[in-house]
């Protein structure tokens, strides 16, 4: 078959010959182009590549216009021309060349990423509770994987390529995002509200875990964004599985896993997730900012910490915030907020002082006495 497409070029009557020794050389030329390619690219889409391109240069204004030219004949275009721009467009993309003959297999795979993205994003905008939205994601995401599995565990991949790019760019995305989506539906549930401080260091924990873990995988996290290639057979296919020791490749599924995707895929989610923190780190900095009262008054609690717990106790027990719905742990937040003071032990300090023999609200009858004394020093004026 390649030897009478080779031949073709050379069997092409009105052809304008220059001398037989420039046509063998022309032919040897060719000859060697083409099987580079085949040998390089697979043989099946470097031809249905060609004949995409020539069917382009058929319908295009460009060959018309050197078809009705004088000094070529249209035998000549089309056996000599038109490969010659075909083989230098190809050489022009020698950066990408398995971009650039991308299989069906992988187009379709594609295809699914970018519609899945699609739909998260129109879920995220979409109306209703955080919670609901993030859990629905999640869901999208196991679909679109189990839809992928089902071809794969029936027909396989058509080749090694298609195989690596599927768990090197398709299926680490995916999961990525499916994890992404879990951890920052958990990371709220352990919101500390009220308390912008205290919320702030969780916030910097978490992010400085998920920092850490990164560090620890780092080789393999910058080999992805570098877009290398050289260890991908290594990494992404199923048959060196157990050629590396990597971590989270627990639940081995001899179809759906190879030793690197699982751990790219936590990788991708933790990157995701970072950035999600960071936007809270952002805003909750700028909501303090602006509901900051525009004062230069600083004020210093130099009282005892346990004279706070006692108020904040008995303003809690009085119900005087958001109509008595408000929490001890939101009170206290509140409290340590205000006045800059460390309350994290709270609970320890108020079980002290209910344990005094004496005396168990020492500060608010101090507190008491102090304003009655004043009260009566401004009428003795």
């Amino acid at each position: 078959m390649v030897d009478i497409f080779y031949n073709g070029f050379n069997t092409c009557p009105n052809t304008v010959r220059i001398g037989g020794v420039i046509d063998l050389i022309r032919v040897f030329l060719w000859k060697s182009l083409f099987i580079t390619l085949t040998e390089v690219y697979n043989l099946k889409y470097f031809f249905w590549t060609y004949q995409k391109f020539y069917h382009l240069c058929c319908t295009s204004s460009f060959s018309l216009f050197f078809i009705h030219s004088s000094f070529l004949s249209k035998s000549y275009f089309f056996y000599h021309v038109t490969p010659t721009l075909f083989i230098s467009v190809v050489i022009l993309m020698r950066a990408s060349p398995k971009l650039f003959l991308m299989s069906t297999e992988i187009t379709e795979f594609r295809c699914q990423y970018r519609a899945l993205i699609d739909r998260l994003a129109e879920t995220e905008k979409g109306e209703g509770e955080l919670s609901a939205k993030w859990a629905q994601c999640s869901g999208h995401c196991l679909e679109v994987l189990r839809h992928l599995r089902k071809p794969i565990a029936d027909q396989g991949f058509p080749d090694r390529d298609t195989e690596i790019y599927f768990f090197k760019h398709i299926k680490p995305a995916i999961v990525g995002r499916h994890r992404y989506y879990k951890r920052i539906y958990q990371l709220h549930l352990g919101e500390l509200k009220g308390c912008w401080s205290r919320e702030k260091e969780r916030l910097r924990l978490q992010q400085d875990a998920l920092v850490k873990f990164r560090e620890e995988h780092k080789s393999l996290w910058q080999y992805y964004q570098s877009g290398g290639t050289a260890l991908d057979a290594a990494y992404f296919l199923r048959e060196n599985y157990d050629l590396l020791d990597m971590p989270l490749s627990t639940g081995y599924d001899e179809i759906f896993c190879t030793c690197g995707d699982g751990l790219l895929a936590e990788l991708i989610g933790i990157e995701l997730q970072l950035q999600y923190i960071e936007g809270l780190l952002k805003a909750g900095e700028q909501d303090v900012n602006k509901n900051q009262p525009p004062t230069t008054i600083q004020l210093t609690w130099t009282d005892t910490t346990t004279s706070i717990v006692e108020l904040g106790y008995s303003l809690y027990a009085r119900k005087c915030f958001n109509g008595g719905r408000a929490s001890i742990k939101e009170v206290m937040g509140f409290l340590s907020e205000l006045l800059k003071v460390d309350l994290v032990r709270y609970y320890d300090t108020f079980s002290q002082v209910r344990e005094r023999k004496m005396n168990p609200t020492k500060f608010l009858d101090e507190l008491k006495n102090s304003l009655l004394k004043y009260m009566d020093d401004l009428d003795d004026k």
